[in-house]
């Protein structure tokens, strides 16, 4: 590579900057297993925190890796085996500057990963967990308790919303975006609105709602700027009949409450995903969604 104009001889004398521009498009695993491992000057460079800012599990590949299983990685499945020893290699790299971390979608999270993620990971501002994640809520609330500076969760579902929202309330006080998708009911929409008063961008996609929880929502949280209902199945309660209605369309009552909003989005009519069946009690098989409805999201800042 030598040349007489130029005062790069080999490719461990490229200029730092450069060789920033170009790692900056690579995925975590050619960070990690890949250019760090070429030659001193390529691995100093991987140390930057630019490279760290944003750490997306979600484009490894997992059937295409094969990393060798430590003693004590005692995860049940491969892919979540491979995911985890993957974000324990961009540890030393990242040095606590990651604000971003997105895990992929068809993985299983258990308590240990949630815990040690958290007390390694302490700086993110968002976090995108996976749709099988095990945790027991007393994990998922410890692991907020480290998170302070945490503004943006997306979780496809969680045994005891309210409980994380009141952890979410005690621990991260800029949290302002939820994307969720447990059934949306009144105790749900308290707990939002006393733990979580400030925040500003709510998603409810492809989620059961209860009309009365959305109704008190637009009333109480004052701050809300942006509220996802697209491909919402939504429930009220006749008093009458004595029974629970399930529909599709948003009522007058809900829009004219929401006009005060920046963005409401919601279905206008009949679509391809709102046609996905539902269960003998009219919950949304979330779960057999795949990973791109799941990334697909209206709200610019929540899609991966």
């Amino acid at each position: 590579m030598k040349n007489k104009n130029s005062t790069i001889t080999t490719w461990n004398d490229m200029p730092c900057d450069i060789l920033l521009k170009i790692f900056v498009a690579l995925d975590i695993l050619d960070l990690v297993t890949g250019v760090s491992r070429v030659c001193s000057a390529w691995r100093a460079a991987c140390f930057d925190p630019i490279l760290w800012r944003k750490i997306d599990l979600s484009t490894v590949k997992t059937d295409l890796v094969e990393i060798p299983m430590r003693a004590d990685d005692s995860f049940e499945d491969e892919p979540s085996n491979i995911v985890m020893l993957i974000l324990k290699s961009t540890v030393k790299f990242s040095r606590g500057n990651v604000s971003s971390l997105i895990f992929p979608f068809h993985i299983s999270l258990w308590n240990e990963d949630i815990v040690w993620t958290a007390e390694r990971f302490r700086n993110l501002k968002r976090l995108v967990l996976p749709a099988r994640n095990r945790l027991d809520i007393e994990a998922l609330e410890d692991a907020i308790m480290d998170w302070k500076d945490l503004e943006s969760l997306s979780i496809p579902c969680v045994y005891a919303p309210c409980d994380m929202m009141k952890a979410i309330g005690a621990s991260c006080k800029n949290f302002t975006e939820l994307k969720i998708m447990c059934p949306f009911d009144i105790d749900f929409a308290h707990a939002i609105v006393v733990q979580t008063p400030q925040l500003k961008v709510l998603s409810l996609r492809c989620t059961l709602v209860f009309k009365d929880a959305l109704l008190f929502l637009l009333l109480k949280l004052q701050h809300l700027e942006v509220l996802n209902l697209t491909h919402c199945l939504m429930v009220s309660h006749n008093r009458e009949a004595g029974c629970l209605v399930v529909y599709r369309q948003i009522e007058e009552e809900i829009i004219k409450n929401a006009s005060h909003l920046k963005t409401f989005l919601s279905c206008k009519k009949a679509c391809p995903l709102c046609k996905i069946p539902t269960n003998e009690e009219g919950f949304l098989k979330w779960y057999d969604y795949d990973e791109r409805n799941w990334g697909m999201e209206e709200i610019p800042s929540l899609a991966i």
